[in-house]
């Protein structure tokens, strides 16, 4: 099976909020994460979050009953540990790479906030 691996702070939660511990979600989903979730799983992927709070046991179990709150489908799963193997990570801190490190220096020493972060 084809698998998409989703963050889950910026990407799947909004996280305006600051960070407080593994174990807090403090925001609600981003916009469409829901039906996105829903358009991949029945075009047949897996879909797999991988986030850093999995690392602890409060952040898998808080990410968790905050996928089934927000009504994320049951087939949504959490890895746990290292990302596991997958044709797209979609991150709100990733970046592409192409080859051209002198691209991504450039892009290092500009704006790198996420998404959700600028403007604030």
């Amino acid at each position: 099976m084809r698998t998409i691996c989703l963050d889950f702070d910026g990407v799947l939660h909004l996280y305006r909020s600051p960070w407080t511990t593994a174990g807090e979600v403090l925001d609600g989903p981003v916009d469409g994460a829901q039906d996105f979730c829903r358009q991949l799983l029945a075009e047949g992927y897996a879909v797999v979050i991988s986030s850093t709070r999995a690392s602890f046991k409060a952040g898998r179990e808080v990410m968790e009953r905050w996928l089934r709150e927000h009504d994320f489908p049951k087939e949504v799963q959490v890895a746990e540990g290292e990302k596991p193997p997958a044709m797209l990570y979609l991150d709100d801190r990733g970046y592409r790479f192409n080859g051209n490190f002198s691209e991504v220096t450039a892009f290092i020493h500009g704006d790198i906030r996420p998404w959700n972060k600028k403007g604030n």
